[in-house]
C-alpha cells in the first residue's frame, strides 16, 4: 500500500537540492514533463502509488499516462509548484490584464475552451488523488459561471467523467434550470447542434429540478452557490 502524505508540503528550495526528478510522460505523443518527486508523492496519490516500486515505469523514474491530454495536465503542474490556479492575460486595451483563469473577455471560442478545461483538469485532479486541487477547481468554477448556463461540451464531458454524486454536476443541472433559454442556444454557435448529444443524466435532473427550483426561488433571485462548493470531503 502506498504511505499517506504528510502533512505538510516540501518547501520548493529543499527540493532544488535534490537530484529527485520524475518524467512523467502524458499523452499519446508523450509530452514530458520533468517535477520534483516531493511534490508528486505529497500531493498525488495517484504518483504515490505509481512511484513506490511496485510500477515497472519507477524502475528509471518515469511514470506513462497515455490517455490523459497535457493541458488539464498542465493545470495541475502549475499547482503543484505555485499552490494556485494559473492565471492568464485577456483580451485587448482595456481588458489586456490579468484576468483569472476562467473569466476571458474574448468570444465564444475562447470561453468555451477555458470552460472544458476546468472540467477537464477537475477529472485529471481526481483521477491523480490531488483532493486539494479538485476542491479548489470546483469551488472556481461555481464563483466563474454561478450567473450562466455553460457549455453543453461542459456538460457532456463531466456527465461522462465525474462520479454521480458530485456537487459540480448538481452546479451544472441547477444553472440550466436557472438561466438556459433557447434563444442561449440559439445565439452561441453550434449549442442546437449539441442537444441530442445531452447525457440521460442531465436531462433528468433538470427536469426533476426544474419544479423544485421554481417554487424555491423568488422571481428574479439567483442560485446559492455555496451549496455547490467542494467541502474538502473528497481525496486527500
Amino acid at each position: 500500500m502506498a504511505g499517506k502524505a504528510t502533512s505538510q508540503a516540501p518547501r520548493l528550495s529543499a527540493l532544488t537540492r535534490l537530484d529527485d526528478m520524475i518524467t512523467v510522460k502524458i499523452g499519446p505523443e508523450h509530452t514530458t514533463y520533468h517535477i520534483h518527486k516531493g511534490l508528486l508523492v505529497h500531493h498525488s496519490e495517484y504518483f504515490r502509488r505509481a512511484l513506490n516500486g511496485n510500477w515497472l515505469e519507477s524502475d528509471d523514474k518515469t511514470v506513462v499516462i497515455d490517455d490523459m491530454e497535457p493541458g488539464p495536465f498542465d493545470t495541475f503542474v502549475d499547482w503543484l509548484y505555485t499552490g494556485k490556479l494559473p492565471w492568464r492575460p485577456f483580451g485587448d486595451g482595456e481588458y489586456a490584464i490579468s484576468s483569472k483563469w476562467a473569466m476571458p473577455h474574448e468570444g465564444d471560442e475562447t470561453k468555451l475552451t477555458l470552460c472544458l478545461l476546468q472540467i477537464k483538469s477537475y477529472v485529471v485532479a481526481d483521477r491523480l488523488g490531488a483532493g486539494k486541487l479538485v476542491k479548489a477547481i470546483n469551488n472556481h468554477f461555481i464563483d466563474s459561471y454561478k450567473f450562466q448556463a455553460p457549455w453543453y461540451k461542459t456538460v457532456i464531458y463531466a456527465f461522462d467523467h465525474i462520479p454521480s454524486e458530485r456537487p459540480i454536476l448538481w452546479f451544472l443541472i441547477d444553472t440550466h434550470c436557472v438561466y438556459w433559454s433557447e434563444d442561449y442556444d440559439k445565439k452561441h454557435r453550434g449549442e442546437e447542434a449539441l442537444q441530442d448529444e445531452l447525457p440521460h443524466e442531465f436531462l433528468l435532473g433538470v427536469m426533476k429540478r426544474m419544479r423544485s427550483l421554481h417554487v424555491l426561488l423568488p422571481k428574479g433571485a439567483s442560485l446559492d452557490e455555496t451549496k455547490y462548493y467542494d467541502d474538502g470531503g473528497g481525496c486527500e
